[in-house]
């Protein structure tokens, strides 16, 4: 990546894909971190609750499933949007700076803001 990010400074060429690489790098290193935490035992994500009934209450109702007690199992997907809203917002500000280059006409014709 040493060798990519030189010859493309010589050229005077921007550095997308140096800095994409690097952010996929980032993105990893933070989900693994996570997952050996969890499989660790330091980050607990379910707790048992208070408010799952053994028995029935006095109207005869009683709650089968409480997702505090077994945990939001769907997390991936649900983190999976907020990436991309992210992304979104942050693509002008990445354009601005020259980051990312502005998107071809067809792109701005088929995907607008």
């Amino acid at each position: 990546m040493a060798a990519y990010r030189k010859a493309r400074l010589s050229e005077r060429q921007p550095l997308t894909w140096w800095y994409v690489l690097w952010t996929i790098q980032i993105v990893l290193l933070f989900w693994m971190l996570g997952w050996f935490a969890y499989a660790g035992g330091a980050l607990k994500l379910g707790a048992l609750s208070h408010f799952v009934d053994a028995v029935s209450d006095a109207a005869g109702y009683r709650t089968v499933f409480d997702v505090e007690q077994s945990g939001y199992r769907h997390w991936a997907f649900a983190a999976s949007g907020v990436i991309f809203t992210a992304v979104g917002f942050a693509l002008p500000s990445l354009i601005r700076l020259g980051i990312v280059r502005k998107p071809s006409a067809w792109m701005q014709k088929w995907l607008p803001r």
